[in-house]
């Protein structure tokens, strides 16, 4: 759940920032363009610091729980101060962090994630938020003033305790985001991302494919009714007090839909069988230079 706040701006998950991960861009050469590297801003606070913690490692579920006990008690406290309820919640995370798979692992099984893990849910995490029918039954001044505080926790949470480990919209201040793009603008001109970028292309043609171009986007068409209904259904459910959670796919879809689903999986995991290779060399060298520019902002080098 997330409030307007003109104060801070929503960036990439970290993850996604430092890994390049997430299907939108898993065959695209986005981020490789001339963005100037010159400047080099100072971060105005710790965030920069819990982001370089966090991508020194791959984060795994235990990561995640930990983080949202620490989360949730930060927020129920700094929420209570004016009169507000809060109650717990672990929203869902990156699928393959939570299967405990390897790239190779989750392209075998799960293609992309796309059409085979529509109704999946992480342990622990829920589907819903419930603080947001919550504060759906308050008057619109009460909801205003929720709104403040929760933005003004969630910053404090963030402040003492990081972003979450899994991803998710990161609140930024205009000086932190500047800082953050200049380690993003220096990694992508760097010489070494761009030689992986080439042996990305280079493995993508030698399988058939072409590199550049959004090969998951025809299965995100295709899957794409059958998520909305999944997700309606769900919607239906909540709003009706019934828990989605336990919710799966093949009680929404008939027959004939599930079949048909079957046959988008079956072409989305042949796929990623063959490109995920060529991505996950990308990644890794990607990951690395991000990091060692990270490191240079903090230590406050050019």
């Amino acid at each position: 759940m997330t409030f307007d706040n003109p104060g801070v701006r929503r960036i990439l998950p970290v993850r996604r920032w430092a890994a390049v991960a997430g299907v939108a861009v898993l065959l695209s050469l986005s981020g490789c363009g001339g963005d100037k590297a010159d400047a080099q801003p100072v971060p105005d606070s710790n965030l920069p610091s819990f982001m370089a913690q966090q991508t020194e490692k791959e984060p795994k579920q235990d990561d995640v729980d930990n983080y949202y006990v620490k989360y949730n008690d930060i927020m129920k406290t700094c929420m209570k101060e004016q009169g507000f309820d809060y109650r717990d919640y672990i929203p869902t995370t990156d699928k393959k962090m939570s299967l405990g798979l390897s790239d190779e692992q989750f392209a075998q099984q799960y293609g992309y994630g796309i059409s085979t893990l529509i109704d999946y849910l992480a342990p622990g995490s829920q589907r819903v938020d419930p603080n947001i029918t919550a504060v759906q039954k308050l008057d619109k001044a009460a909801q205003a003033s929720y709104g403040k505080q929760f933005n003004e926790c969630q910053q404090r949470a963030q402040d003492k305790i990081g972003p979450p480990p899994s991803g998710g919209a990161i609140k930024m201040s205009t000086k932190d985001q500047q800082a953050m793009d200049g380690v993003v603008a220096r990694t992508n001109t760097d010489q070494r991302v761009k030689a992986a970028q080439a042996a990305r292309s280079q493995c993508l043609e030698g399988k058939g494919f072409t590199a550049g171009e959004d090969l998951t986007q025809p299965i995100s068409t295709a899957a794409d009714k059958y998520v909305v209904k999944f997700e309606n259904k769900a919607s239906e459910m909540e709003a009706a007090g019934r828990n989605s959670d336990k919710l799966k796919i093949e009680d929404v879809l008939t027959a004939d839909e599930m079949a048909d689903l079957k046959k988008i999986q079956k072409r989305e995991i042949a796929m990623a069988i063959e490109t995920s290779p060529c991505q996950s060399a990308y990644d890794k060298a990607y990951k690395k230079v991000f990091n060692e520019y990270l490191q240079k902002l903090l230590r406050g080098e050019k």
